[in-house]
């Protein structure tokens, strides 16, 4: 399930630093640089285990300099600012940031990883969250090139439109998803995106209901979140008007017995 990194976590993440999923990330770095951050973030994100799978013509460890990643990705990629894309620079060496979460056609909430020669200096102060404006073509971010475009990884987001199924919708930004009812955190530093999830099924849990949106995904009930049963406003209307019926039904009969 899609979850939006805002804030910072701890180097226990396997989607953080060396020594966790991607193995390529600089021996004794706490904080990778924006390329092997941006493949982290991808991978924590979606079902690929590997840059091999990500960029044509690479060896399963291999992955080209940011400015190369527009045209060297074999995923979909476009000019068009959505959630969940990385957003690729040109310039030197070029750079690369996750987009956390889409604002309007041209702001986004951003996470990256900046890179700086001193690995005494590499921490977690290099991890930032910042609101940047977006614009192809346009150099937006200091110290980088122009904007070259976007990436879309298959992003398994779970959010969905109002329907008359039991639904949670997530009202605030920083929510934290457990595994299971009262279970370990997802991971430190996520946070479930706000909008409309389908409900798949419901546990109480010392005196707490708790939701499933996914196989690994629960939230707790409280005032982060709106819980919409499937006796919503039209499944009430439609029974209103079934017993209507009937009611008018049985005039009828009653009606007909008389002429």
């Amino acid at each position: 399930m899609y979850l939006e990194r805002l804030n910072i976590f701890s180097d226990a993440n396997p989607y953080y630093q060396y020594g966790g999923k991607f193995y390529n990330c600089i021996y004794n770095y706490k904080l990778p640089n924006c390329t092997e951050y941006c493949l982290l973030r991808i991978f924590s994100a979606t079902s690929a285990v590997s840059p091999y799978q990500l960029f044509s013509g690479r060896s399963p460890t291999g992955y080209p300099e940011a400015k190369k990643w527009f045209n060297d990705t074999i995923l979909p990629k476009g000019y068009e600012l959505r959630d969940g894309c990385v957003a690729v620079f040109d310039g030197n060496s070029g750079h690369v940031c996750f987009v956390e979460r889409k604002l309007d056609d041209t702001h986004a909430i951003i996470t990256e990883s900046q890179y700086d020669e001193n690995k005494n200096l590499r921490n977690y102060k290099y991890w930032n969250r910042r609101t940047v404006e977006l614009i192809v073509g346009k150099a937006t971010l200091s110290g980088v090139g122009k904007l070259i475009g976007f990436i879309y990884p298959d992003i398994d987001d779970k959010r969905t439109e109002r329907s008359n199924k039991p639904q949670v919708e997530i009202i605030e930004e920083f929510v934290n998803v457990r595994v299971k009812p009262e279970g370990e955190l997802v991971s430190e530093g996520c946070y479930c995106p706000m909008g409309i999830y389908d409900v798949l099924s419901t546990k109480e849990v010392n005196g707490f209901v708790w939701y499933q949106l996914d196989k690994n995904c629960w939230v707790r009930e409280g005032s982060w979140l709106i819980y919409h049963n499937d006796d919503s406003e039209v499944t009430r209307l439609k029974k209103e008007i079934s017993q209507l019926r009937e009611d008018m039904n049985e005039v009828y009969e009653i009606v007909k017995r008389w002429l």
